[in-house]
């Protein structure tokens, strides 16, 4: 039993000195020994699914903004959004930024969804606005 608590000491002194972060990988320690497993990160999204995205866009900013023209109806219009450089607030277009307005919302009037979308259906928007 003494040489398991020398492998767990041993492990987390490992763990510490690489600079894991202990909300990803969790220590698992059992009666017979020492168990390793990662769990995702909480909240983490598996990658964008762009047809189940579609639907959530459907049912969710269809209502501000155009996705086959770049006219805008409440919000910008969306097509094409990935080829262009920049966003309205002059952000350089990419999934941080385009998720960081779907999350938070803008000073313009879009309300933001983090509250109101999974991180799996933010993640399938994100994936369908690429398709654009």
């Amino acid at each position: 039993m003494i040489g398991n608590y020398r492998k767990v000491w041993a492990c987390a002194v490992l763990l510490l000195a690489s600079g894991a972060v202990f909300g990803i990988t969790m220590l698992g320690i059992t009666m017979f020994g020492l168990t390793m497993f990662s769990v995702p990160a909480s909240g983490a999204a598996k990658p964008g699914d762009a047809a189940k995205g579609k639907d959530t866009f459907a049912s969710n900013c269809d209502v501000c903004h155009n996705t086959d023209s770049v006219e805008p109806k409440v919000g910008p219009g969306l097509k094409g959004l990935f080829k262009k450089a920049n966003l309205n607030n002059k952000k350089k277009v990419s999934d941080a930024s385009v998720m960081e307005l779907i999350n938070k919302g803008s000073p313009a009037g879009m309300p933001g969804f983090e509250d109101l979308l999974s991180d799996q259906e933010r993640a399938d928007v994100l994936a369908y606005l690429k398709t654009l």
